[in-house]
Protein backbone atom coordinates (compact mmCIF):
# COMPACT_ATOMS: atom_id res chain seq x y z
CA UNK A 1 0.00 0.00 0.00
CA UNK A 2 2.97 2.46 0.80
CA UNK A 3 3.85 5.35 2.70
CA UNK A 4 1.08 7.45 4.04
CA UNK A 5 1.69 11.40 4.83
CA UNK A 6 0.52 12.99 7.77
CA UNK A 7 -0.66 16.15 8.69
CA UNK A 8 -1.69 17.73 11.53
CA UNK A 9 -2.54 21.30 12.77
CA UNK A 10 -3.70 22.48 16.81
CA UNK A 11 -6.30 24.99 16.81
CA UNK A 12 -6.33 27.78 19.43
CA UNK A 13 -7.21 31.39 19.87
CA UNK A 14 -4.18 32.39 20.52
CA UNK A 15 -2.71 31.21 17.00
CA UNK A 16 -5.17 33.53 15.21
CA UNK A 17 -3.24 36.94 13.67
CA UNK A 18 -3.87 39.10 15.76
CA UNK A 19 -4.91 36.34 18.60
CA UNK A 20 -8.43 36.36 20.22
CA UNK A 21 -9.67 35.01 23.50
CA UNK A 22 -12.09 31.63 23.16
CA UNK A 23 -12.48 28.63 25.37
CA UNK A 24 -12.75 26.66 21.82
CA UNK A 25 -9.68 24.50 20.71
CA UNK A 26 -9.39 22.03 17.83
CA UNK A 27 -7.62 19.63 16.02
CA UNK A 28 -7.32 19.55 11.90
CA UNK A 29 -5.74 16.34 10.41
CA UNK A 30 -5.26 15.66 6.69
CA UNK A 31 -4.20 12.01 4.88
CA UNK A 32 -2.39 11.79 1.78
CA UNK A 33 -2.36 8.31 1.19
CA UNK A 34 -3.19 5.65 -2.01
CA UNK A 35 -5.95 3.62 -2.30
CA UNK A 36 -5.27 -0.45 -2.55
CA UNK A 37 -6.10 -0.71 -6.34
CA UNK A 38 -5.93 2.73 -6.85
CA UNK A 39 -3.12 4.41 -8.70
CA UNK A 40 -3.61 8.21 -7.20
CA UNK A 41 -3.46 9.29 -3.69
CA UNK A 42 -6.19 10.72 -1.88
CA UNK A 43 -5.62 14.05 0.10
CA UNK A 44 -8.30 13.27 3.43
CA UNK A 45 -9.26 15.58 6.49
CA UNK A 46 -10.75 15.62 9.44
CA UNK A 47 -11.44 18.54 11.83
CA UNK A 48 -12.84 18.34 15.36
CA UNK A 49 -13.91 21.88 17.20
CA UNK A 50 -15.06 21.81 20.55
CA UNK A 51 -16.51 24.53 23.07
CA UNK A 52 -16.93 27.15 19.90
CA UNK A 53 -20.40 27.80 19.01
CA UNK A 54 -21.52 29.73 15.83
CA UNK A 55 -18.80 28.03 13.31
CA UNK A 56 -19.35 29.69 10.04
CA UNK A 57 -16.60 28.62 8.02
CA UNK A 58 -13.31 26.22 8.44
CA UNK A 59 -10.70 26.48 5.69
CA UNK A 60 -7.24 26.03 4.74
CA UNK A 61 -5.41 28.87 4.07
CA UNK A 62 -1.99 29.91 2.41
CA UNK A 63 0.39 31.44 5.00
CA UNK A 64 3.33 31.47 7.40
CA UNK A 65 2.64 31.31 11.31
CA UNK A 66 3.00 35.38 11.70
CA UNK A 67 0.62 36.28 8.41
CA UNK A 68 -2.79 35.94 6.67
CA UNK A 69 -3.06 34.31 3.68
CA UNK A 70 -5.71 33.28 1.19
CA UNK A 71 -8.07 30.65 0.68
CA UNK A 72 -6.78 27.65 -0.54
CA UNK A 73 -9.78 25.20 0.19
CA UNK A 74 -13.26 24.93 2.11
CA UNK A 75 -13.90 21.87 4.72
CA UNK A 76 -17.14 23.57 6.21
CA UNK A 77 -19.57 26.37 5.28
CA UNK A 78 -22.61 26.20 7.65
CA UNK A 79 -26.15 27.13 5.82
CA UNK A 80 -27.05 28.61 8.65
CA UNK A 81 -26.71 32.45 8.63
CA UNK A 82 -25.55 32.85 12.17
CA UNK A 83 -23.71 29.76 12.12
CA UNK A 84 -23.63 26.38 13.67
CA UNK A 85 -25.69 25.65 16.82
CA UNK A 86 -23.79 23.05 19.06
CA UNK A 87 -20.08 24.59 19.85
CA UNK A 88 -19.35 20.97 19.11
CA UNK A 89 -18.64 20.23 15.29
CA UNK A 90 -16.22 17.19 13.49
CA UNK A 91 -16.07 17.46 9.59
CA UNK A 92 -14.60 15.00 7.49
CA UNK A 93 -13.94 14.84 4.03
CA UNK A 94 -11.75 15.01 0.85
CA UNK A 95 -9.74 17.58 -0.82
CA UNK A 96 -9.91 17.47 -4.94
CA UNK A 97 -8.14 19.32 -7.40
CA UNK A 98 -10.87 20.95 -8.45
CA UNK A 99 -11.52 22.86 -4.88
CA UNK A 100 -8.42 24.32 -4.83
CA UNK A 101 -8.08 28.07 -5.16
CA UNK A 102 -6.69 31.54 -4.75
CA UNK A 103 -3.16 30.67 -5.10
CA UNK A 104 -3.33 26.88 -5.59
CA UNK A 105 -6.48 27.20 -8.03
CA UNK A 106 -5.33 25.47 -11.43
CA UNK A 107 -2.38 23.79 -9.00
CA UNK A 108 -1.83 19.63 -8.35
CA UNK A 109 -2.79 18.41 -4.76
CA UNK A 110 1.02 17.57 -4.98
CA UNK A 111 1.86 21.20 -4.98
CA UNK A 112 -0.51 21.78 -1.86
CA UNK A 113 1.47 18.93 -0.25
CA UNK A 114 4.71 20.25 -0.89
CA UNK A 115 3.27 23.74 0.84
CA UNK A 116 2.12 21.19 3.87
CA UNK A 117 4.84 20.21 4.85
CA UNK A 118 6.74 23.14 4.15
CA UNK A 119 4.65 25.03 6.88
CA UNK A 120 2.81 27.33 4.83
CA UNK A 121 -0.63 26.58 4.94
CA UNK A 122 -2.99 26.29 7.95
CA UNK A 123 -6.71 25.84 8.92
CA UNK A 124 -9.12 28.72 10.50
CA UNK A 125 -12.21 28.20 12.03
CA UNK A 126 -14.46 31.37 11.77
CA UNK A 127 -17.39 32.00 13.79
CA UNK A 128 -20.94 35.30 13.08
CA UNK A 129 -18.51 36.71 16.58
CA UNK A 130 -15.40 36.52 15.38
CA UNK A 131 -15.53 36.50 11.60
CA UNK A 132 -12.20 37.48 10.82
CA UNK A 133 -10.69 33.96 13.05
CA UNK A 134 -11.89 32.26 16.07
CA UNK A 135 -9.38 29.25 15.63
CA UNK A 136 -5.92 28.89 13.85
CA UNK A 137 -3.33 26.09 13.46
CA UNK A 138 -0.47 25.86 11.27
CA UNK A 139 -0.03 22.98 9.42
CA UNK A 140 2.81 20.70 10.22
CA UNK A 141 3.89 17.03 8.78
CA UNK A 142 4.05 14.04 10.71
CA UNK A 143 6.79 11.32 10.63
CA UNK A 144 5.60 8.69 7.88
CA UNK A 145 4.30 5.35 8.64
CA UNK A 146 4.51 1.92 6.20
CA UNK A 147 1.27 0.83 6.00
CA UNK A 148 2.50 -2.11 4.97
CA UNK A 149 4.61 -3.33 7.99
CA UNK A 150 2.35 -2.07 10.79
CA UNK A 151 -0.99 -0.44 12.05
CA UNK A 152 -1.05 3.13 11.54
CA UNK A 153 -0.63 5.21 15.15
CA UNK A 154 -3.12 7.31 16.24
CA UNK A 155 -1.23 11.08 16.61
CA UNK A 156 -2.95 12.83 19.99
CA UNK A 157 -2.20 16.25 21.49
CA UNK A 158 -1.93 16.15 25.02
CA UNK A 159 0.66 18.07 27.84
CA UNK A 160 1.17 20.41 25.18
CA UNK A 161 2.61 18.23 22.29
CA UNK A 162 2.19 15.69 20.10
CA UNK A 163 2.25 12.12 20.85
CA UNK A 164 1.91 8.58 18.54
CA UNK A 165 0.49 5.96 20.11
CA UNK A 166 0.52 2.92 18.13
CA UNK A 167 -2.01 -0.12 18.43
CA UNK A 168 -2.22 -2.07 20.96
CA UNK A 169 0.32 -0.08 22.78
CA UNK A 170 -1.56 1.93 25.33
CA UNK A 171 0.44 4.35 27.20
CA UNK A 172 3.56 3.65 25.71
CA UNK A 173 3.76 6.60 23.39
CA UNK A 174 6.82 8.25 21.91
CA UNK A 175 6.85 11.95 21.88
CA UNK A 176 7.69 13.95 18.84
Amino acid sequence: MGIERRFVANLSGANVVPPVVTTGTGTATFRWVKRRGHKHRRLLFNVTVTDLPNIIAINLQSGRPTENGPIIATLFLSELAGGTISPDLTVSGRIRQADLSGPFAGATLKKLIKAMARGLTYVQVYTFDLPNGALRGQVMEVPPVSLDTMDPPLVVWRDGSWSEMMAGMGENAAGF
